[in-house]
């Protein structure tokens, strides 16, 4: 599937470090998200991906990472390249085919300050109910 998204420099850089975000969201990187970053981003780029882009995937901090800042040049993008980017991120959260409530809490959180709905992303998160059971007779 190629994307007809089109990003700027500065976009392409809030992207990376989005992509980079929603695969570390679960605590963990494997091959298989850093696999579909990959094939994200040629199919956004169209071609090789830039030594600078590179760079920057290589040097990205999840403790460092703020969604608010990041996001800030896809705020620009209208509303359906606004759900791209949504898209584009749970691909790499599904690459594992493992769900994570602190990868649905991340998309959730995207959606929010990419000025979407929730309801954009709720068929690719999820919510967890606890109840509690009743006590057990003595």
């Amino acid at each position: 599937m190629t994307q007809s998204i089109q990003l700027d420099e500065a976009q392409l850089k809030a992207l990376c470090d989005v992509l980079m975000a929603a695969a570390h969201a679960d605590g963990e990187f494997d091959g298989l998200e850093a696999g579909e970053i990959s094939d994200v981003l040629a199919e956004v780029i169209s071609g090789n991906l830039p030594d600078a882009l590179s760079t920057q995937l290589s040097r990205f901090s999840a403790e460092a990472f703020k969604l608010c800042d990041s996001v800030g040049p896809l705020l620009t993008l209208a509303k359906p390249d606004r759900l791209a980017v949504l898209g584009l991120v749970t691909r790499v959260i599904e690459a594992d085919a493992v769900h994570d409530m602190a990868e649905a809490d991340f998309l959730r959180a995207l959606a929010l300050a990419l000025d979407c709905a929730v309801s954009d992303v709720a068929m690719h998160t999820f919510n967890v109910e606890i109840i509690t059971p009743p006590p057990l007779p003595k």
